[in-house]
C-alpha cells in the first residue's frame, strides 16, 4: 500500500514535511496495473511542492521523490531485511548468469550509492556539536590515500600525525581523534577497530578507516569517488576547497584528464547526478521528455570558464538538456535563461531558427535555483547572442 509521497530534494528541506507531501489518495500498488501512468502522475503533482499560489504548474518536475509503503505482516523494523529481500529476487539464479569475464565487484545491490552520499550530506546533521568540518576533512584525507593505492585502514598513530596536521593547517583544533572514532556512528562511511574510547598515546593498535564494501567502491567506481569529493567539497569545505583538494592529493585530478576523457567520465558523472537514477527526464528547456540516450548533461557555466571550485559543483553546474536541439541552441546562444527562470530568445534571419526558439520562448526552467542562478547569468551575458543575420 503506497501511503504517502514526498518530494525528498535538498531544495525543499526548508519546508514541513505536510508541505512536501503529494496531494495523493492511499494507492493499494497490488492493483495498479500502469507503473508508467503512476509515475507520470507523481511527476505532475510534484510541480506544485514549494510554488506560489497559481503557480504549480511551473514547478520543477524532476525532483528526488520519496515513497512510503505500508507491507501486509511487516513494520518499518523490517525495512533493512526486506531490501535484501528485493534484491535477491529480483538476481538471476546461478545457472542462468552468462559466464564471468572477470570478477564481480565484491559491493552488491542491497547499497546503492546514493545512500553513501546521503551519509556524507548528513555529517552537520548527526551531532549536536558540529564537527562536520573536522569530518570531511577525515573523509577526504582517506580519499587521497585511496587513490595512491595506500591501506584501507590506518593506525592511530599515523592517523593523528597526518589528520592532526590537516586539522590544524585549515583553522581546526588538533583534535584527530574525535573523527577517528565518531565517524564510525555512520558504518557506511567508516569503521574502527582495537578502540573502546577516545584513542589516547596508548592505543598504538588501534585502526580506522572506509568500511571494506565503501573502500571497495570507491576504488572501483571513479564516478561515484567524484560525486563524493564534489560533495565534500561544496557541502562542507566552501573558499578552502581548492587548498584542501590540493593537500590531500586529490587537486583536480578526479576531475581533470587529458580533454577527450575528462569531457567522457566528467558528461558521465553529470548525467548520472541529474538523472538520479531515472531512464528517462524533461529537457530543462523545452520540457519534452527524453529517454537517456537522447539528454546531455549540458555546462549552464561552461566548464573552460569554471573556477576549481565550481567544477566540483556538480548539482547545480550543469542541467538536462535533449540532443534534438535545446542542446546546440544554449550553446551557441541562440537562447539563454533570463534573472526570472524563464527562457529568453536572440533575433535571427533563419525561419527554421526563429519557429523553434518561438516555441522555447518564456518557458520556465525548473533548473533555474538560487544555486544555479550566478551560471546562468553569466551565460546570459557572456555567450547570449545579440541579433544576427545569416553568415556569409
Amino acid at each position: 500500500m503506497l501511503t504517502a509521497v514526498l518530494v525528498d530534494s535538498s531544495v525543499v528541506q526548508r519546508l514541513s514535511e505536510e508541505e512536501r507531501t503529494l496531494p495523493l489518495e492511499r494507492l493499494p500498488l497490488a492493483e495498479c496495473s500502469d507503473f508508467h501512468k503512476l509515475r507520470t502522475r507523481l511527476t505532475r503533482l510534484q510541480r506544485g511542492i514549494g510554488q506560489p499560489a497559481g503557480k504549480a504548474s511551473s514547478g520543477n518536475a524532476t525532483r528526488r521523490l520519496r515513497l512510503r509503503v505500508d507491507v501486509p505482516g511487516h513494520t518499518g523494523g523490517d525495512a533493512a531485511a526486506l531490501q535484501a529481500r528485493l534484491a535477491r529476487s529480483t538476481a538471476k539464479p546461478q545457472s542462468e548468469q552468462p559466464p564471468a569475464e572477470r570478477p564481480a565487484p565484491d559491493y552488491d545491490v542491497v547499497w546503492p550509492a546514493n545512500k553513501l552520499l546521503v551519509e556524507i550530506r548528513g555529517l552537520r546533521t548527526r551531532s549536536a556539536d558540529d564537527h562536520s568540518l573536522q569530518e570531511s576533512l577525515t573523509l577526504l584525507w582517506a580519499l587521497g590515500r585511496l587513490t595512491r593505492g595506500r591501506a584501507r585502514l590506518t593506525a592511530w598513530p599515523e592517523f593523528e600525525r597526518e589528520v592532526g596536521d590537516l586539522l590544524v593547517e585549515f583553522g581546526e583544533s588538533r583534535t584527530p581523534g574525535h573523527p577517528f572514532r565518531h565517524l564510525a556512528s555512520s558504518p557506511d562511511l567508516w569503521e574502527t577497530h582495537g578502540l573502546a574510547d577516545v584513542p589516547t598515546a596508548t592505543d598504538t593498535g588501534a585502526r580506522a578507516g572506509f568500511p571494506e564494501r565503501t573502500f571497495t567502491a570507491l576504488t572501483k567506481d571513479r564516478l561515484l569517488r567524484t560525486q563524493v569529493i564534489a560533495v565534500l567539497a561544496n557541502a562542507y569545505l566552501g573558499d578552502d576547497a581548492q587548498a584542501v583538494l590540493t593537500r590531500v592529493g586529490l587537486g583536480t585530478a578526479d576531475l581533470d584528464r587529458p580533454a577527450t576523457a575528462t569531457t567522457r567520465v566528467e558528461q558521465t558523472a553529470l548525467r548520472s547526478l541529474l538523472l538520479d537514477g531515472r531512464d528517462a527526464a524533461p529537457c530543462a528547456l523545452c520540457g519534452d521528455e527524453y529517454p537517456v540516450g537522447s539528454l546531455v548533461a549540458a555546462h549552464i557555466k561552461r566548464r573552460s570558464a569554471c573556477t576549481p571550485e565550481q567544477k566540483l559543483d556538480l548539482a547545480n553546474v550543469a542541467m538536462l538538456a535533449c540532443a534534438l536541439g535545446c542542446d546546440h541552441l544554449y550553446e551557441q546562444g541562440h537562447l539563454t535563461v533570463a534573472p526570472d527562470g524563464r527562457v529568453r530568445v536572440a533575433d535571427t534571419t533563419y525561419p527554421a531558427v526563429r519557429a523553434r526558439l518561438a516555441e522555447l520562448d518564456g518557458r520556465h526552467v525548473p533548473a533555474h535555483t538560487p544555486e544555479s542562478r550566478d551560471y546562468f547569468e553569466w551565460h546570459a551575458t557572456t555567450i547570449f547572442k545579440k541579433p544576427v543575420g545569416p553568415v556569409g
